[in-house]
């Protein structure tokens, strides 16, 4: 498996203004906040909230600015020009998959968990080829 070490450079990131559509709402890219070994956080801008997210009042309660993270996990993974993340080539494709898999867990887990002490992860979606969650910021 290859080191967790490596760190998306500018050229992985998605870029301020990308668009994502998520099962609760619709996410603007503004900026990258963090980029780590296995994922790049975002500031981001939702809009377009389902009747779900409506009723439970997450527009108002978080306001206009989230956090999303993605799961990219260079140098396993690379971002085509059209946003969508793959593994670099076919020796790297099952360890790419099991990373994203137990990334999405991670997100399931932490859309289940409620606690003062836990940040609130209120939607979790699979687009372009990778695993993204979207949360307080």
């Amino acid at each position: 498996m290859a080191g967790a070490d490596a760190q998306a450079s500018d050229n992985d990131t998605l870029r301020s203004g990308f668009i994502l559509k998520g099962r609760q709402a619709t996410y603007q890219i503004n900026s990258v906040v963090k980029r780590g070994g296995f994922g790049i956080i975002y500031s981001a801008t939702p809009s377009d909230w389902s009747e779900e997210a409506e009723r439970n009042g997450d527009p108002k309660k978080y306001g206009y600015r989230v956090a999303i993270k993605e799961f990219f996990w260079p140098p396993v993974a690379r971002r085509r020009n059209d946003g969508f993340v793959e593994a670099v080539d076919t020796a790297n494709q099952q360890d790419f998959a099991a990373a994203r898999e137990s990334f999405d867990r991670e997100a399931e887990l932490l859309t289940r968990l409620k606690s003062d002490y836990v940040v609130r992860v209120f939607d979790r979606f699979a687009i372009n080829g990778t695993t993204y969650y979207a949360m307080e910021y």
